[in-house]
This record gives C-alpha cells, structure tokens and sequence, in this order.
C-alpha cells in the first residue's frame, strides 16, 4: 500500500495553482509549485500579491478585496496578465475565508490555453485586419478609435469613421452576436455594408435600415448591433441613430451625459423602423461611442459606463478623443470577457492653424523645414506613415525651388504652407518667385525626380507657373493610429533630421553604410563615397540604406547613376520602409540585394 500524502505535500503537488491571501495587503500565506511556476515568483510566501505578481492590474486586487470583505466566492474571474514578456491569460476561481489572523481569501488560478487561446488569438489576428488600423486627420475634430480583445473571447464588435463628399464625418460602431473568427467575418461584412451606405450619402436612419435588409439574409449577421452618427465639423450638429446598441454619450469637465432617444431593435429581426435623434456637439466637448462590452460589469448592464456616469463624475484632465477612450476603458472591477471597442471624437475649440514658413530657397533650409512639419504632425500623434511621407513631400517641392527657380548663387524665396483639408487629407504648397517649368511627363525640363516621387505618394497634385513664379500643391493622406487589439500602443517618434553619416564596413563586397538623410545637402558626401569605395564603379559594393530617414530625390539621381557602373552596387533596405517604396516609384528596385 502505498504512503497517503501529508496535507502539505498534497498541497504542494495539487496540479493546479493554488494561494492563500491574508489581510487588506493580501500577504502570500501559502503557494504551491503550480501557482510559483504559473505567476514566476520562486518565493512569494510573506509577500503583498501585488509585489509578488506586479503584472495584476489594479481591477483583480479590487476584485479580492471585495471578496475578502463579503466573504463570498467567485468563480471564473479573468486576469490579463504580462508574464515573462507574453501576455497570458488567467481563469481564477476565488473564495473568501477566516482565519485566526483574520479574513482572507483562497485562490485557484488556471492559465487559458490550448484551443481556446489559440481560437482566441486567430479571433484577434483576424479582428485587427478587419478594423481601421487610422483614422483621418481633421481641423475642427479630434478622433480617437479603440478595440479591446476580450480576456476571454473577442470576435463582434468594430468601430469606423470616414468624411462624407460634403465634408460632414460619419462615425459608426457595432458589435455581431458571438464570438471567434466567425463573428469575426460578420463583423467585417456588416461594418463594410454601413460604411458603403453613408459612403453613398445615406442618413443614419436610412443606413441603418438597409444594414437591417442586408442583416436578415444571414444567420451570423442577425441580432446584431449598431449605432451611427453623422456629424457637421464645422457647427458640431450632429444625428444619430441605434439598432439595439448603447446610446452615445457626451463627455465634458462635468463626466458623461448619455444622449437619450429611442432606438431600434437588433439588426435584421423584423424591428420597427430605426428613429433619428439630433444633438449638438459644444467646442471642448467630446461624443463617445462604445460598444455593449464596456457596459459589462460582474453579470449586470447598464446604459453608460458605470464610473464615469454620474453627471458629475470624473473626467480626463486633458480634454482630447484619446484620453476620453482611456478613461472609459480603464474601468474597476473585473476584466471584461468580451471585446469592446470605443470612439471618441473630440470637438476642437478652434480649428487647427496651418503651418506657415516663409525662407529662402538654399539646400540647408530643407532639414529645418522638415522638423518644424514635423512637429506640427507629431502634435497631431500622425501615424508612421504620414510622418515619413508628408516631410518628403515638403522637401521634394522645396527641394525643386532650390534647384530650378533661382539662378546659381542667387537664391530667392520661398513660402510653405501645410494645412488639413477637412476630409483626412494635408495640403502641402510650395511657393517661389522663380521660373522654373515642369516638363509634359510631370518631371521638370532639368531631370529632376522630385515631382514623380510627389505623385506616388499624393492623391493629388497641382502646378501652376508664370511670370512671377511657381506654385505647387500637393494633397497627401493624414492619417492618425487606432488602437486595436492591446490597451495601449506605443506612438510614432518624430524624429528630427540627424546628420548624414557614412561608415565604411569591411567585407566581402565592402559596404557602406548610409545612416541619416540624403537630399541635395547632403548627396555629394554620399558620392564621393560610393566612388571611392567602388574605384570609379570598378568594384562591386553594397550600399546599405537601413537607416536612411529621408530619400530624397538627389539621393535617387545617384542611385541611377550608379546603377549604371561597369560593376553596379546591390542596395539594402528593409522590405517596408518609406525608402523601399521609393526604390521602386524610381524602378530602382532591381539594385535590391533581397528584391520584393
């Protein structure tokens, strides 16, 4: 017969983690091997959880207070959870308990995997391809769009905003009866029929009605929810209308107010017909619209989230669309099991200022021109893309004033202006008091490479010359991040201009490195050293470009140059930088050491 296990040995080898918590502190009494191998704390016995176990955010330690105070039990509670750089996720059963020392709480944790994490993690992956990874840059609003996987499932709900033909903006949110990729693909077919209605111009009302129609042919599409808005940038009137969704909200110094009115039944179920509702947005206000997840709290509903609802409730210090969506999303009380997905568009109290820079048309202004742009759209938190595009849209255009406008040694002005549209777009112009002209294939009569690059990168792009000058406008797109699938992102770094540097790599062929911009101040030190280091193109080389932060259009000239060496050099950049793409606008790509 073999030996019965002492309580502490069964204990200790229980297969599932198991702690016991003591006091307001909730001190580690107890901790078998599955709890140490699962929260990776060697030794967390006499220690605060909160200490041993930093990665528990401050709605689990609420969540075992409350359950030491009650001394009740919960069972299922979720835990997001960063351990050991993963992020894991924690099912916890809970019971309160008395002791000698007083109230504690026993806790049974087992992680999510197998089947269902990876179901939940296909869900996210296909989630966050269907959802706008931007949203437009506009004057008069502020846009801010975030998506939270559920702890558990995730799969419904979206989020979408696009600017009608007349200017006015149009914001939309839903969520899909039921989880996993399924829901998912019903997701995206719902979210891109409503947007292709108020693409065509239809009213709230009207898009919601025929998303009904189009909801009732498919099983996965039908109880669905949703919510539009259709708001004018420039007097904050606003309409919108529900089917079977929360209602929006409106955020001030004084918290949220729920803007009230009868909505619709769920999508596709036979419902009446959807009602539309009117409001105005104030300067300094902000609409919020959020899915039924953020409502979700310990099993119950209701129709605002629950502490930020009281007319005079908390709000974010600083009034903008992203510190409103953290504000709501970082809630107390237990992790959510369903996704939520939140977008806020904060109403500006003034529209944003263009910026305006009159100078004199030389090679070193190009650097300064492009970090005060910069900056400018940094302030805006622009996207990545549109960080490294509209500066080199901005240099280029300068760039062909200080090439072709003036006379050698006799530079004159220019003027720049760079402005939002209104419909998700800037609007760079290039003034000079100069005479040149641009050739029938776009590319000035000099072979300058410039405009072509300006061409790929804008939707559109308009010259006019004469006697007294040249002007060109070019409209590229302004986008801003989303959040989408984590709590948080990490924003673009502007980065200002750092000087050109070149470091020679020894090798077999030699390499050399380009670190820094390349424009017309720069690329005759780049010259000099791909000849010397290539004999007079002799010699094979590599010119490695992975640290390149602007390509200009003298950059470009060279490369053709050189592509045209007895021994031509192999290019190295990576596969989606800005400069990959700009390789192949100048059909350069074929220098590639690793060609798309």
């Amino acid at each position: 017969m073999s030996p019965v296990p002492s309580p502490a040995a069964a204990f200790e080898d229980q297969p599932t983690a198991v702690l016991e918590l003591s006091g307001p502190q909730h001190l580690v009494c107890a901790a078998n091997r599955a709890a140490r191998e699962l929260f990776g704390t060697p030794d967390p016995v006499g220690r605060p959880l909160a200490e041993a176990v930093p990665a528990l955010d401050g709605a689990g330690l609420a969540q075992l207070a409350q359950t030491r105070d009650s001394g009740g039990a919960v069972r299922g509670a979720v835990w997001p959870l960063l351990l050991g750089g993963s992020r894991v996720v924690v099912e916890v059963d809970l019971a309160g308990v008395q002791r000698e020392a007083g109230a504690g709480v026993l806790v049974q944790a087992r992680p999510v995997v197998g089947e269902q994490a990876a179901l939940r993690d296909t869900t996210i992956a296909l989630h966050a391809a269907l959802l706008p990874d931007t949203l437009p840059v506009l004057p008069e609003l502020d846009l801010a769009g975030h998506y939270v996987p559920g702890a558990l499932r995730s799969g419904g709900d979206w989020f979408d905003v696009l600017v009608t033909d007349d200017g006015r903006v149009a914001l939309h949110t839903g969520d899909v009866v039921g989880h996993g990729p399924g829901a998912a693909a019903a997701m995206g077919a719902l979210s891109t029929a409503l947007r292709v209605a108020l693409a065509e111009g239809a009213a709230p009302a009207e898009a919601l009605d025929r998303l009904d129609r189009f909801a009732a042919r498919s099983p996965a599409t039908r109880g669905a929810a949703a919510a539009v808005v259709l708001l004018d940038p420039s007097s904050g009137a606003l309409t919108h209308a529900l089917c079977g969704h929360p209602p929006p909200a409106v955020g001030s110094a004084k918290g949220l107010q729920v803007l009230h009115g009868a909505g619709g039944g769920p999508l596709g179920m036979g419902a009446a017909a959807t009602a539309e509702h009117r409001a105005v947005l104030a300067p300094g206000e902000t609409l919020l619209l959020h899915t039924g997840g953020l409502l979700h709290t310990g099993g119950a509903h209701t129709d605002r989230p629950p502490h930020l609802g009281a007319p005079d409730g908390t709000a974010p210090a600083e009034p903008s669309a992203t510190a409103w969506c953290a504000a709501v999303l970082d809630r107390p009380g237990p992790a959510a099991p369903g996704d939520v997905a939140v977008l806020a568009v904060h109403r500006r109290g003034a529209p944003l200022a263009p910026l305006r820079i009159e100078t004199t048309a030389e090679p070193h202004v190009l650097s300064i021109l492009r970090d005060r742009l910069t900056d400018w759209l940094a302030m805006l938190d622009a996207s990545a893309e549109t960080l490294a595009a509209v500066p080199l849209v901005l240099s280029e255009l300068v760039s062909n004033s200080v090439e072709h406008a003036y006379p050698a040694g006799r530079p004159g002005p220019v003027r720049v202006e760079v402005d939002l549209d209104g419909y998700g777009g800037a609007r760079v112009v290039v003034e000079d008091d100069g005479t040149w002209q641009p050739g029938t294939d776009g590319v000035t009569t000099t072979g300058g490479f410039g405009l072509v690059v300006v061409h790929e990168l804008c939707g559109a792009v308009d010259i006019s010359t004469g006697p007294y000058g040249t002007r060109v406008g070019a409209t590229c797109p302004a986008r801003r991040p989303t959040v989408v699938a984590e709590p948080v992102v990490s924003r673009p770094r502007a980065v200002p201009d750092a000087p050109l540097t070149l470091t020679d790599r020894p090798g077999v062929p030699p390499v050399v490195e380009v670190d820094g911009v390349v424009d017309i101040a720069t690329v005759d030190e780049l010259r000099a050293a791909v000849l010397r280091r290539s004999v007079a193109g002799s010699r094979d080389i590599v010119i490695d470009l992975t640290r390149v932060t602007l390509l200009g259009s003298a950059g470009v000239r060279l490369l053709h140059e050189v592509a045209r060496f007895t021994a031509p050099p192999r290019v190295i950049a990576p596969r989606h930088a800005p400069v990959r793409r700009i390789l192949a606008t100048a059909r350069l790509d074929h220098l590639l050491d690793e060609p798309a």
